[in-house]
């Protein structure tokens, strides 16, 4: 992984066995008030998953990307679909991520993405820029989902910690966490988990992204029925000696 300071726009790849290298996403961050854009080369092909209150009960339904555009996570705290066409969509009030008068840099959960199999080339290769960030796995590349953080920039070590039930492990190959990517924009750096969960077995045919308030955490589950299960998590953090702890208890509550 390449690295270097306050990055204004980071291009995030992954690699895979056979030594192609694919663009996922990209991150930038707007020096003068700290909000942070999600973009991507094929933004039509993404879903937005979100919840609507009918008879009292949450209903899920997604919103389909058909424009260009970008997620747009603003300073204030406030989270948005813009697209080329300038229709706001799914927006939601959250915590923060600069004040800057208040000198105050906060952290906050981004997104969390479900992506469609990795097959889009970039226009220029990996690596051209020293922003570039690349993951690297030792195996065939199988469905995944990415978690996001925007952390201050104050060199925190991070230890996360995420603790699944039985049920969503699987017996033959490597289940959970799968990574960890930590990279530098402007006023923060990214943190992202790789994990993958049982019957995660066909990648979805659009990019599936969740985000909320920043602080509630959507979790992403295979299900047998070939359907994802989510929850909304509450994470725990601890700060000791300049290491930031984060964990997230993935198991359901027992009865």
């Amino acid at each position: 992984m390449n690295e270097s300071a306050g990055n204004k726009q980071s291009r995030v790849f992954i690699k895979d066995l056979d030594g192609c290298t694919w663009q996922l996403f990209s991150l930038s961050q707007n020096k003068k008030d700290g909000s942070i854009y999600l973009g991507s080369l094929e933004f039509t092909a993404f879903e937005w998953l979100t919840f609507r209150v009918e008879k009292n009960k949450l209903k899920p339904f997604k919103i389909v990307q058909n424009s260009s555009g970008h997620l747009s996570v603003h300073a204030s705290g406030q989270t948005r679909i813009t697209s080329s066409e300038y229709d706001d969509k799914l927006i939601i009030n959250g915590h923060h991520l600069l004040k800057k008068v208040e000198k105050d840099i906060s952290l906050r959960h981004l997104f969390t993405m479900f992506p469609r199999k990795p097959d889009k080339a970039p226009n220029s290769e990996a690596g051209a820029r020293k922003s570039d960030v690349t993951a690297n796995t030792s195996k065939k590349i199988r469905p995944f989902v990415i978690l996001a953080y925007a952390l201050p920039r104050v060199g925190f070590k991070v230890k996360f910690q995420a603790s699944f039930c039985i049920d969503d492990l699987e017996t033959e190959d490597i289940p959970g966490i799968l990574g960890v990517i930590t990279f530098p924009l402007i006023h923060h750096d990214i943190f992202m988990v790789i994990y993958r969960t049982k019957f995660m077995d066909e990648w979805p045919k659009k990019h599936i992204v969740q985000y909320t308030d920043g602080i509630i955490v959507p979790m992403f589950f295979g299900e047998s029925d070939r359907k994802i299960r989510v929850e909304f998590k509450i994470p725990e953090f601890s700060l000791q000696n300049n290491e930031l702890g984060i964990k997230i208890q993935c198991a359901r509550d027992e009865i």
